[in-house]
């Protein structure tokens, strides 16, 4: 299951920067796999805009309303229905340690019991 992390679009291609260069569409949320569930898989995509990457003010709205829940999304998909070219990608794991139970916290968010911390089930 997709859960989205970031949108950034109208990045300028060449920079050493995208993402300060570019407009949010979406703000970034870090990794926060739960307690006792393994690690998981992030990956970073990287698009192309059409028409060369020409600035689009209208996608920043469409990728915020795409991706407005984070869950459950299909990243791809929709950015290839908007014309995109994947042009790179990127990828890590993460498991849970004792931070992430502040980032659960902070984003209101409780994992379901068999995957809630000592400290969360206290």
């Amino acid at each position: 299951r997709e859960f989205h992390h970031m949108s950034v679009v109208n990045a300028p291609g060449g920079s050493d920067d995208l993402i300060a260069g570019g407009e949010a569409a979406m703000d970034y949320l870090g990794p926060g796999p739960p307690f006792n569930s393994g690690a998981h898989r992030y990956v970073v995509l990287v698009y192309e805009q059409k028409d060369g990457g020409a600035k689009d003010d209208a996608l920043r709205a469409a990728a915020a309303a795409e991706f407005e829940g984070r869950g459950g999304k299909k990243a791809h998909a929709w950015a290839v229905g908007q014309g995109m070219k994947l042009v790179a990608v990127g990828a890590f794991e993460a498991s849970w340690d004792e931070s992430v139970d502040a980032a659960h916290k902070a984003m209101g968010f409780m994992p379901p019991p068999e995957y809630q911390s000592p400290s969360q089930q206290a």
